[in-house]
């Protein structure tokens, strides 16, 4: 099948990810992630991006960010192929590093931009690394929430104080959820399309006066009331949804 063309953002933002080929981890130490930053800073200094978020898990990235789309995928080139240049040299290997095409999402709206920005700052919590996004070091949430930036553009940090005044309503708003599908590891992507048509299932049966969950498919007619309820409410087509839940 072809490759869908890339969409550009009228705002310039985009949501970004790619991870290692086959799977593997490709940050495999804190000296990995932290030569990826660095990279990551010379490349975003050298396109004149402004990077609003990010996070350096073991075998993927996020970037939140600002830049031209014509200039997009030479950015993304340029820190990919540096990084995968250290890659090879320091553990001996040969060929790609990163698993093809890179991922991105366009941003179009506020809502988006800040629930995008807590889906990337909550991935190591997600993953039972450490207790509280702002406790992984290599996250733009330890910047924000310190105040010491490195990677995050200034326009970043004057956006987050314009929107929380405080601290703490920035680490609270990271405890709040929402119904958006980002981006991310088709693993990752299922687990979370899974979990919100679950939660659907409960908002649906409220109210309805059924047993449990599985009374949804006790009729057809009921089963074709939830199906369209789901694709309603998400991003998730009425033929996915028989592939998140068993009929």
């Amino acid at each position: 099948m072809p490759r869908k063309p890339r969409m550009p953002s009228s705002t310039d933002m985009y949501h970004i990810t790619n991870r290692g080929i086959n799977k593997v981890d490709i940050f495999n130490s804190e000296n990995d992630k932290k030569k990826f930053m660095r990279i990551l800073q010379k490349s975003s200094q050298k396109y004149h991006v402004e990077i609003y978020s990010y996070c350096v898990m073991s075998n993927h990235f996020h970037l939140l960010l600002r830049i031209p789309f014509t200039e997009l995928s030479a950015f993304i080139q340029q820190f990919s192929t540096t990084y995968a240049v250290y890659y090879n040299s320091k553990y001996n290997k040969v060929g790609h590093v990163f698993q093809g095409r890179y991922h991105s999402e366009i941003i179009e709206s506020e809502r988006y931009f800040w629930c995008c920005m807590r889906y990337i700052h909550n991935n190591p919590s997600k993953a039972s690394l450490v207790p509280a996004p702002a406790m992984y070091n290599f996250s733009s949430m330890k910047e924000y929430v310190k105040k010491s930036r490195f990677l995050i553009h200034p326009r970043a940090f004057h956006m987050c104080i314009q929107h929380f005044p405080k601290t703490i309503d920035f680490q609270k708003f990271h405890n709040k959820h929402d119904r958006f599908i980002f981006i991310d590891t088709p693993e990752e992507v299922f687990e979370r399309k899974k979990l919100l048509i679950e939660k659907c299932a409960k908002s649906f049966l409220s109210g309805k006066n059924l047993p449990s969950e599985d009374a949804i498919f006790w009729s057809p007619e009921l089963k074709k009331e939830f199906i369209k309820f789901v694709s309603d409410n998400l991003d998730v087509s009425k033929a996915e949804v028989g592939r998140y839940i068993k009929f």
